[in-house]
């Protein structure tokens, strides 16, 4: 239980960090940079997020793996890749939307990993 209330808060003030980089960098937003940029950015802050829970992180993975805890990671992994999208500023209303999520979550699983696995100071 306790892992799991962990896991929950982290992916809370995640979207809540994510919000207030949008507010305050408002005008990373306004077209001067491009979208692989804005995308990189956002990466590599919501990876940031983990750094004070990566020791404990590998052991709350394996517990989204469960199958009684699958709904509940299924939904964090979409709303984690509709925030990473909405916040580079992909608006796609076709079927790019779809592709766009799911490539951005592909990317953002295997940076997570190696992250996990990286034993480098940053």
């Amino acid at each position: 239980m306790w892992r799991r209330s962990r896991l929950g808060a982290y992916n809370e003030r995640a979207l809540e960090t994510a919000r207030q980089v949008d507010e305050r960098h408002a005008d990373f937003f306004d077209g001067s940079v491009s979208d692989e940029e804005r995308l990189k950015k956002v990466v590599e802050l919501r990876l940031r997020l983990l750094v004070p829970y990566i020791s404990t992180w590998s052991p709350a993975m394996a517990l989204g793996l469960l199958p009684h805890n699958a709904p509940t990671t299924l939904r964090n992994l979409a709303l984690l890749s509709d925030e990473i999208c909405h916040a580079a500023g992909r608006s796609d209303t076709d079927i790019r939307w779809y592709t766009n999520r799911s490539s951005v979550l592909a990317l953002y699983s295997a940076c997570e990993v190696f992250m996990l696995t990286d034993t480098s100071a940053d």
